[in-house]
């Protein structure tokens, strides 16, 4: 008898409830974790909306609070770790109410009550720190043991207010005063970890963390968070059948498609977050949903939008290709958000999840970061967006000519490309020389999606110099030899090509 097909835990954040579903699909994190254990550093991770910290933090506080029962099966279980129970306060600032400093303040008290209650515990105070600082101590006396501190979403607070500095900042200023009662208790704080999507740099929000280790972007957390490769072939393959057989009889996809397509297509959807190391995740928001509705959708990006904030900063600050790929990059020093008009929209793209790590250059004193479009969920989210937001000189233009390049792929004319996308980089991006591979897939992109045609590109340097694919929807390719110019002369290579195939290494 074969296997039943696994629950999906779309929006479970609860450890418990997923533990006691034994059916449900669970990536097992729990090695991550207890990594963390092994030093008394305390740990921030930054990672996008709908990643999983909200479960990784609950699966911490089940870990600290010694449920082993929860864990049979799981990597920790077989290990050496200590299931002495220790108390927890755990807070999730996302549920908070921030409308005002007053409320802010009003949520974080009643939350620390609750604590206290659920601990039998009476505590006091007249604002936030002396409350926090009055469950520190009575928890300390009640276990005789160090208090684990778990803060999730810190930032939420304050980047709710993003529009409002004024107010944000007043809010930042109570949450660093709130937070430095971490520095105050440092004799009865254990293990302590914080998570969030921002990092601000107006202030030290963590005072007393002076030695506060910043997993972001260390190689060695790069899958503490989303499913691997290895995660995703391994949990999902009865999944993947059924949706395969459902695009095939909803005609999603042609009769005789096999898995590997189908593989193929999700990983180009939603594959492709990555913080430094050579480990690429996808989003579990999405994949989760995926196979639950049995479409391919953008679940992601529809479930908190590029905001209008964002978007003008976005327009203020960048411009060109830069806004849509190519060279973007990133210091770690500069991986802050600023309130107000200084904020930096490259960094709040990656922080946001719009934009990801492709490769770290180092030889620096401070490493620097470049960055891309993660997938084509987002790159379909975004760029048309950014197109619209006016950085371009004649969108109508562009339009037409994003049309005549596609026209002219469909009808394998290699001077009509040429012309067209000579056309196109003219009202698009006047001034700007394509100078590398990262240039030419994006504009070419950009155009495939200005002209709402699913083309599949691939431009990649290979011996003859650099190249474009094309693959149509029906399957067809057409194959392009680019030199000189910003592109020079267009030759037909004759034949098809596997796009997989073709060599993709960076030009020098």
């Amino acid at each position: 008898m074969s296997e039943p097909l696994k629950q999906l835990p779309v929006g479970v954040a609860n450890f418990c409830d997923i533990r006691g579903n034994i059916n449900y699909v669970y990536a097992d994190k729990t090695e991550f974790l207890y990594n963390l254990f092994q030093s008394d550093a305390p740990y921030f991770l930054s990672r996008p909306r709908r990643f999983g910290k909200t479960l990784l933090v609950d699966t911490l506080e089940e870990i600290l609070g010694g449920h082993r029962e929860l864990f049979k099966g799981l990597w920790i279980d077989g290990s050496d770790y200590d299931w002495t129970p220790n108390p927890v306060i755990r807070l999730n600032l996302n549920g908070v109410d921030s409308r005002s400093v007053e409320s802010l303040e009003s949520g974080l008290i009643a939350d620390l009550h609750s604590i206290a209650l659920f601990e039998g515990l009476s505590i006091k105070g007249a604002n936030p720190s002396e409350v926090f600082k009055s469950l520190f101590d009575e928890l300390y006396i009640k276990h005789g043991r160090k208090v684990a501190v778990l803060i999730d979403e810190y930032d939420a607070p304050i980047t709710r207010q993003i529009e409002n500095p004024e107010l944000a900042d007043k809010i930042l200023k109570t949450l660093e005063t709130f937070f430095g009662v971490l520095k105050a208790k440092d004799r009865e704080r254990g293990f302590t970890f914080i998570t969030g999507i921002a990092r601000f740099s107006q202030a030290s929000l963590f005072p007393s963390l002076n030695n506060l280790v910043d997993l972001t972007f260390d190689g060695r957390c790069a899958a503490i968070c989303g499913f691997t490769i290895q995660e995703f072939d391994n949990l999902f393959p009865k999944h993947m059948e059924r949706l395969l057989s459902r695009f095939i009889s909803n005609k999603a996809m042609p009769p005789g498609s096999t898995v590997s397509d189908l593989r193929r297509l999700v990983l180009d959807w939603f594959d492709g977050y990555g913080w430094g190391g050579q480990t690429r995740v996808l989003n579990p928001w999405a994949i989760l949903n995926t196979f639950d509705d049995n479409i391919v959708d953008d679940y992601w990006t529809q479930s908190g939008g590029f905001t209008s904030f964002l978007a003008k900063r976005v327009k203020e600050r960048l411009g060109g290709p830069k806004s849509i790929e190519a060279e973007i990059s990133l210091s770690k020093a500069s991986d802050v958000m600023e309130l107000g008009e200084n904020l930096n929209p490259v960094a709040a793209l990656f922080q946001t999840g719009y934009l990801t790590v492709e490769r770290v250059k180092k030889g620096s004193e401070n490493a620097e970061y470049l960055l891309k479009f993660p997938n084509l969920e987002v790159k379909s989210h975004l760029v048309p967006i950014l197109f619209d937001l006016g950085l371009v000189d004649n969108p109508f233009a562009a339009k037409k000519q994003a049309l005549a390049m596609a026209r002219a792929i469909t009808e394998r004319d290699a001077e009509g490309f040429k012309d067209s996308f000579d056309d196109f980089l003219k009202v698009s991006f006047p001034g700007l020389r394509v100078s590398n591979k990262a240039h030419c897939q994006a504009i070419i992109e950009v155009a495939m999606f200005l002209a709402d045609q699913k083309i599949k590109t691939r431009v990649a340097l290979g011996e003859g110099g650099l190249g474009a694919s094309f693959e149509t929807p029906d399957g067809s390719a057409f194959n392009l030899k680019l030199t000189h110019g910003p592109f020079g002369e267009l030759e037909v290579s004759k034949g098809r090509r596997d796009l997989d195939t073709a060599p993709s290494r960076e030009l020098n």
